[in-house]
């Protein structure tokens, strides 16, 4: 019976196994499209990483390229939490670099954890790809699900958005495309979503948060309201990320209950609740400190 059992035990695993398999496979075929501009999109933001060394040639010392401003100082606020003071609260003076702060470094762990394995110059160079690849393929997913379609038009519209948000920032601005095309004065720059910490870390929360909302009110599955609550929660690093996210399940909320869909304003109001009791020692600091 022993025996019996272990080969029973063993054929569940190897059916789950080939099931995740299959569903891997379903994935990687319908969001095929997504998963290769994700791709693109991630080179181009890095790819000034590799650039800007092979034009110095020799002249090279082995530096980040961090060109986007304020990039120096996320670079410090990372610097500080390998160097064990987790709060961030003082990395320009050696004075009250421990002391408690109210706006807690979310954005700043996404770095500072994995630069401890492999370390930071890695991390800020895998980060400049990686990303802007998932902000593309967060985008990019919640398009298609918002319109509701399949096909080709909804594939193709998806990457359209994905791509303005993530590589066309400067088009939302006349002034800029009439000097480009005008010939006038303008500024080539980097992309925005390659500057450490923020606005990338925040960017990916909004939109992982956004999917994940999706899900909540389209499934309510308590395994999406928890990832949803987490997601928001965590959005307290980036005060503008933190603002549309409570915004954005507030809204909903009072939309479904004007609509008076009770099972999404239900399902809606658990996110929140949640979102708010991980973020409770955030709103008592800042309670605190007025």
């Amino acid at each position: 019976m022993a025996e019996g059992g272990y080969h029973g035990g063993t054929a569940v695993l190897c059916d789950e196994k080939e099931i995740g398999m299959k569903e891997l496979r379903k994935f990687i075929a319908e969001h095929a499209m997504g998963l290769v501009f994700s791709v693109v999109v991630g080179t181009l933001c890095v790819l000034p990483q590799f650039l800007a060394p092979i034009a110095l040639h020799g002249g090279y010392k082995g530096l980040e390229f961090l060109y986007i401003d304020d990039e120096l100082t996320y670079r410090s606020l990372i610097q500080e939490v390998l160097d064990g003071h987790y709060t961030t609260a003082s990395p320009h003076l050696y004075e009250y670099k421990d002391s408690p702060t109210i706006v807690y470094p979310t954005g700043v762990y996404f770095y500072a954890l994995p630069a401890m394995l492999i370390g930071l110059l890695c991390v800020v160079v895998v980060a400049k790809f990686l990303f802007p690849a998932i902000l593309f393929f967060l985008v990019y997913v919640l398009s298609r699900k918002l319109t509701g379609h399949s096909g080709r038009a909804n594939i193709v519209s998806a990457v359209a958005t994905g791509l303005m948000v993530t590589l066309g920032l400067e088009l939302i601005s006349v002034q800029y495309i009439k000097d480009l095309l005008t010939g006038g004065p303008h500024e080539l720059h980097l992309s925005l979503w390659t500057r450490l910490v923020n606005p990338i870390t925040g960017g990916l929360l909004l939109f992982g948060l956004l999917v994940s909302l999706w899900r909540v009110v389209e499934m309510g599955k308590k395994r999406d309201i928890i990832i949803s609550g987490i997601l928001a929660a965590l959005t307290v690093g980036y005060f503008f990320s933190l603002a549309l996210s409570l915004a954005t399940i507030v809204s909903l909320a009072i939309v479904y209950a004007l609509q008076k869909k009770w099972i999404q304003v239900k399902r809606t109001l658990w996110v929140l609740i949640l979102t708010l009791l991980l973020q409770s020692p955030y709103w008592y600091n800042a309670m605190h400190a007025l």
